[in-house]
Formats: C-alpha cells, sequence, structure tokens
C-alpha cells in the first residue's frame, strides 16, 4: 500500500482489539489497527486508571490496582478471530 492509496475500512484493519469478561465469559473487538504495535499501544489504556484532575493538555493514567477488574477483564491484540476457549478464568491468556 502507498501513502497516496485510500485506506481501507476500519472493519477491514488486521489487528484487532479484544476485550474478554471472564463473568460473562465473552470476548468483543473494541477497536482494529494497522499493527500490532499500535494495537498494543492503545490496549495498555483498557486497564488503565488516569488522574481526572491533570492539567489542562496533560495525562497521568497506570495500571488499575483494583482487583476485582484485573480478576474479570483482560484484553489482547490478534489478527485471529478470539473465542472465549482461547482463554481461560482469571485473566491469563493461554500461550
Amino acid at each position: 500500500m502507498k501513502a497516496c492509496d485510500p485506506q481501507p475500512p476500519a472493519e477491514y484493519l488486521p489487528v484487532k482489539l479484544y476485550s474478554c469478561s471472564a463473568r460473562r465469559r465473552q470476548c468483543e473487538v473494541v477497536a482494529r489497527f494497522n499493527s500490532g504495535i499500535d494495537c498494543d499501544l492503545y490496549r495498555k489504556f483498557l486497564g488503565s486508571e488516569c488522574d481526572p484532575d491533570a492539567g489542562p493538555e496533560e495525562l497521568h493514567c497506570w495500571q488499575t490496582k483494583l482487583r476485582a477488574y484485573r480478576r474479570e477483564y483482560f484484553n489482547e491484540c490478534s489478527e485471529r478471530d478470539l473465542a472465549f476457549d482461547d482463554v481461560r478464568d482469571g485473566g491469563e491468556w493461554i500461550r
């Protein structure tokens, strides 16, 4: 693909960002990206808490320490389709 070529619609981008719930036992695509690097940058924000009192044009975030959230939700970037069978409860992915 060249820079002048029209970009493919979002539904055709190859890397999918999945958000999964161990409680509901399901995964869903929340965003799509051209590359795994782009996806991983965004994926870090799914499990983060951000300071609402940060100054203008500032963003201060950190990995959440909320155990309830970390037990239920987990996410992964993948070029293939994921089903819940691809994961196990507890937020750990089978590699």
